[in-house]
């Protein structure tokens, strides 16, 4: 299934803020350490994607994005990739903290989410 085109997986994007998980997410979903996992905020920079078999959905491709609330002199081009992350992927897995579902993850992840081309 590793001969299996991008275009032909499941694509399957990972968002949320920054430092809530998505990369740790990410390497338990895979059983691989493929994302790097920091108390840094911004370590993920850019997407990070791992192809692999999902039984029974089959063919998947994972992919790890910059944090929606990324900030500093390359935090708009970080959301960016990520909204162009959010527009290719078939299915988004939104990550937050425990106790920190709010406005911010309702309103700016969801709007994202159900503004974006069909």
């Amino acid at each position: 299934m590793q001969s299996t085109p991008k275009s032909n997986r499941l694509q399957i994007g990972i968002f949320g803020r920054r430092n809530v998980g998505k990369s740790s997410l990410m390497n338990a979903l895979t059983s691989q350490y493929v994302s790097i996992v920091s108390d840094v905020a911004g370590t993920t920079t850019d997407p990070v994607e791992k192809p692999m078999e999902l039984p029974p959905l089959g063919p998947v491709l994972f992919i790890d994005t910059a944090g929606v609330d990324d900030e500093g002199s390359l935090g708009g081009q970080r959301i960016a990739r990520t909204r162009k992350i959010l527009e290719r992927v078939d299915l988004g897995i939104i990550v937050a903290e425990g106790k920190n579902w709010n406005k911010y993850e309702c309103t700016k992840t969801n709007r994202s989410i159900y503004n974006r081309p069909t």
